[in-house]
Parts: C-alpha cells; sequence; structure tokens
C-alpha cells in the first residue's frame, strides 16, 4: 500500500472453515484481524485464545501488535492466513447462528423480489385497467352519449312539439265533463282565462304530448295509454296552449292552497293579447290559478311539475341556486315570482299525491 490509509484486501482460513476474504488498511494489527475474524465467523471461543499464522502450517505464529501489511501472506485465497485455537469439544463456529442470519437475510431477499414483483404486477395492472378503460370509453362512450340524448329527447317531448298528428275527437267532450267547464253551446270554459270562448277557440291540450303516444310516460309510473287520460289534459286557450308547448307558461302546485298556480316565464309574450275574445294579456295570467273542478278532477301533478322544470331552467339558464334557509329548500335569485315558484312547489318527478300515486286509466 501506498499510505497508511489505502484498503486492501487478506484472506484469512479459520480452523475447520474455508478462506474468508476481509478489507483492512495499513493500520490494521494482527490483534484487530483477529477480533474482525471472531466477530464475523461468530466463533464460540474466546477471542484471546486465537492465534494468527501466516499458513496453516503454523509455523510462525504472528505477534498480535504486528501490523497486517508488514506480513508476507494472505495476499491470496491460495495463501491465507490461518487462524487457530484450542479445542473445547464443541464447535468453535456457531453454525445455527449463522444458518439463521443466512435464512433471515433470504427472507428479507425473497420480500424484496415480492414485494418488487407486486409492485410490478400492480403497475401492469394499472397500465392494462387504463388501456381498457380507454378502450371502452372509445367504443361505449359514443353509445351512451346517444343513449343519453335519445333519453333526454324522452322525457322533453315538449321540444319538438308538432300538432299536426291527429287527435281523438272525443277527449274535448270528456275533459269538459270531467273539469265541468261546459258553457253554453258552442262555447266552452278556458281553465287559466276562466271565461267562455267560442269553442273553436280552446284546445283540448294534451299535457304529455298525444304525439309520444305515451311514450316516457313510464317514468313516471303511468302507462302509454295515460297519454289520453282526462287527466293527462287541460282546456286552454289555443294561444295558451302553444305558449305551453313553447315552454313559455308552465302551471306549478301551490302546497299552501291545493291549487295549480300559472307562472309565465317569456316575459316577450307578457304584452301579448290572448285571443279576441278577451280582453286579458299574459301578464294578467301570471300567477293566477288554474281552475280545475273540486274534488278528484285534477291534472297529473307530476307531468305539470315536470314541464314546468324544464321551463325553467330552459328559460332561465343563468339562474344561481341559492339555500332559503327559512324555507329548507333550493331556490334561484331569479326574479321574485320565479323564486317564489321554486321554494312554494315540489321538484319534478317527486311530485306525487294520493291521486298520483298509481295510473287511473
Amino acid at each position: 500500500p501506498t499510505s497508511l490509509s489505502a484498503p486492501f484486501r487478506v484472506w484469512v482460513q479459520v480452523k475447520d472453515g474455508g478462506s474468508v476474504e476481509y478489507d483492512v488498511d495499513c493500520t490494521w494489527s494482527v490483534s484487530r484481524l483477529l477480533k474482525l475474524v471472531h466477530d464475523g465467523e461468530k466463533l464460540t471461543v474466546g477471542f484471546g485464545k486465537l492465534t494468527l499464522y501466516t499458513s496453516d502450517t503454523k509455523e510462525q505464529a504472528l505477534k498480535p501488535g504486528q501490523l497486517v501489511s508488514t506480513i508476507d501472506g494472505g495476499k491470496d485465497d491460495d495463501h491465507p492466513f490461518y487462524v487457530d485455537f484450542p479445542d473445547s469439544g464443541e464447535p468453535a463456529v456457531n453454525r445455527l447462528k449463522i444458518d439463521m442470519d443466512a435464512q433471515a437475510a433470504l427472507l428479507d431477499e425473497v420480500k424484496k423480489c415480492m414485494q418488487d414483483g407486486i409492485a410490478m404486477v400492480k403497475s401492469e395492472v394499472k397500465s392494462e385497467v387504463a388501456a381498457v378503460k380507454s378502450m371502452v370509453q372509445d367504443e361505449v362512450g359514443p353509445l351512451l352519449h346517444d343513449a343519453k340524448l335519445r333519453r333526454m329527447k324522452l322525457l322533453d317531448p315538449w321540444r319538438s312539439m308538432s300538432h299536426t298528428t291527429p287527435r281523438d275527437e272525443k277527449f274535448m267532450p270528456r275533459l269538459v265533463d270531467f273539469y265541468n267547464c261546459g258553457a253554453q253551446e258552442g262555447w266552452v270554459w278556458c281553465q287559466v282565462l276562466r271565461e267562455p270562448l267560442p269553442s273553436d277557440q280552446v284546445s283540448a291540450a294534451h299535457i304529455w304530448p298525444w304525439s309520444t303516444r305515451g311514450e316516457g310516460l313510464h317514468e313516471f309510473g303511468l302507462q302509454e295509454k295515460d297519454v289520453n287520460h282526462e287527466r293527462n289534459g287541460l282546456l286552454l286557450a289555443k294561444s295558451i296552449e302553444e305558449a305551453f308547448d313553447r315552454k313559455q307558461l308552465c302551471f306549478a302546485y301551490n302546497f299552501l292552497n291545493g291549487k295549480f298556480m300559472v307562472s309565465v316565464l317569456d316575459d316577450s309574450i307578457k304584452e301579448t293579447k290572448v285571443c279576441e275574445s278577451s280582453s286579458k294579456k299574459f301578464k294578467d295570467l301570471h300567477e293566477k290559478e288554474l281552475w280545475t273542478n273540486e274534488g278528484e278532477s285534477i291534472p297529473f301533478r307530476r307531468l305539470l311539475s315536470w314541464h314546468r322544470t324544464f321551463d325553467t331552467f330552459n328559460l332561465l339558464p343563468d339562474f344561481k341556486p341559492y339555500h332559503n334557509a327559512s324555507m329548507g329548500q333550493l331556490g334561484f335569485k331569479v326574479p321574485l315570482e320565479v323564486g317564489m315558484l321554486k321554494t312554494m312547489v315540489e321538484e319534478g318527478m317527486a311530485a306525487s299525491d294520493k291521486l298520483d300515486a298509481t295510473s287511473t286509466a
């Protein structure tokens, strides 16, 4: 070695064992090397009983204070130093402890390999899941989108209203009897204007459009045939029916008095006259009660509420929700009448009463 701190390697053979290599430096003495061998090989004999020789011939015992770097020996595996000690009748090397340490090291290695393997499997599975998810999104996503659009179209039949489909001619007289809206011959009461009008100015309007043939009513616990039920109809001036179908006007149920309330949501029609036979404008209809017969002769509340939900959000898209602490319900920062509407009436499909619990075809 060229310096005192430069490390170098020596080989040592322990009695009854093989040779082992150790890293030392020029400051190491024989005594220090024996201590290293004693602890490293876990010898059962006392450290003081060990003797270091230049070879296994034991011709020259080395002194404890002698520097290892000055000794000619132990420089390779073929010419190792030799450690000898007197026999004590017991194994000189604690093989049990060595074996246990080896097993512990092996278990640690196995554990590390398992952890690395699990991490690799997790990474591969994660990648596979991501690939499958991407594939599903690419293939199924458009289908789900189309299905969602179809369902939205199904649940919003007013978005493409058409009155060209022939209606049941018997629906008008059935509604007149149901709501008791008959007047003098050739005249019918409008349930919103609460005035008699010539029958040709009044429509036997379907709440859930007749053109759907009842498709979608099952979402509300009704049957397709209920599209022509009296409770799915209202007697309205034709301009009011058109405003209803265009979502410019809706009906909301007021729990305070058990009545339906008219709400004109589109400001552009408020100054428009309802019809030639009446002096009223649409603004005069706002917050007026829908006339219904007493008892069970009331329209399907769930359908009017669902229609009102679409009206509110389609015509007033920028409204922000707020919580009405006094009434414990969700409201909207909108004109006063719409705010009242949201806090006084039920929400969409949640609306039901004993009359709306089942179909009454």
